[in-house]
């Protein structure tokens, strides 16, 4: 079984997981998804609608109109998808994965402030900049100074990140890291944000527990979970690889907006104390860890 190793600044114990039989599967997934469709309801929870900034002025009314189509275009190869899964028998299992992929977010909307640190809340995005520049949601951190930014791409279905770790480091190599082309700002207006830091925040075998957990609202539990262990282990570990790569490719300015988002999540690590517990045998965590080690030769 995997243990991950000490960093230095606080120790890991393993803790097991628990184990959920289909039918237990199902009711998480029914259960959240009810959930779900009650927090929709708050019109600050869901996606953002770029359509409602049409009438600012011609440009941008332009850049909607062409991103909508692109979101149009891209709903119809979904439906597409779907179609084949239905003929080849493999629809169930999509709408699963989809599914988890959704709930996942949502328990990270409502736990990154508890998981990671006060200062930091999730925003969602639009779906233009989920689709085009694959970033499921964004962290918004209250610096002194001013607010940072980490794109996140989230992965709770697929067990390897490795695809999306590649992503990232192909946009290294070409100077250009995450970007949102509408980000809704507290104030309400529309702005873009460019050379986002970003990292992926990925879990497979121990997504059901923490599901059955949020469903249940048992939020003691939640807030405790070791979950929040490996997600920050993961954030570490991927902006140290990234600022270090960057660095030694001579992209010094993605090399300096990585290492100061490591200096800001070092000191939330700090925060939690010299000892935390962290899953063992999650996979996907393994994954995303080995996949860290080669970054140099994806």
């Amino acid at each position: 079984m995997f243990r991950p190793e000490n960093n230095g600044l606080f120790s890991l114990e393993a803790t097991p997981e628990k184990y959920f039989s289909k039918k237990e599967k199902k009711q998480i997934l029914a259960l959240a998804m009810t959930k779900i469709e009650n927090l929709m309801k708050d019109p600050t929870r869901g996606d953002i609608d770029i359509e409602k900034f049409t009438g600012i002025n011609e440009k941008v009314d332009q850049e909607i109109n062409a991103a909508s189509a692109y979101v149009d275009y891209r709903k119809q190869e979904f439906k597409k998808q779907e179609e084949l899964s239905k003929k080849y028998g493999t629809y169930e299992e999509k709408k699963e994965t989809e599914l988890i992929g959704k709930i996942w977010e949502e328990i990270l909307f409502d736990q990154i402030k508890n998981w990671i640190g006060e200062k930091v809340k999730m925003k969602k995005v639009s779906k233009y900049d989920d689709y085009r520049n694959g970033i499921d949601g964004v962290a918004e951190i209250d610096c002194r100074d001013q607010t940072r930014f980490l794109a996140l791409a989230l992965d709770a279905t697929r067990g390897d990140p490795l695809r999306k770790i590649k992503t990232i480091k192909e946009s290294i190599d070409k100077n250009q890291i995450g970007k949102l082309d509408f980000f809704q700002t507290n104030q309400g207006d529309l702005m873009k944000i460019k050379n986002i830091p970003k990292v992926v925040i990925a879990v497979k075998d121990s997504f059901w527990e923490i599901a059955d957990l949020w469903v249940k609202e048992d939020f003691k539990a939640l807030s405790n979970h070791p979950v929040q262990n490996q997600i920050l282990q993961q954030i570490i570990a991927q902006l140290e690889t990234y600022q270090k790569y960057a660095t030694e490719n001579k992209k010094k300015e993605i090399a300096a907006a990585y290492r100061t988002l490591l200096e800001i999540f070092k000191a939330f690590e700090k925060d939690k104390g010299k000892k935390q517990q962290i899953l063992e045998g999650d996979i996907a965590h393994t994954r995303l860890l080995k996949a860290l080690e080669k970054f140099n030769k994806l």
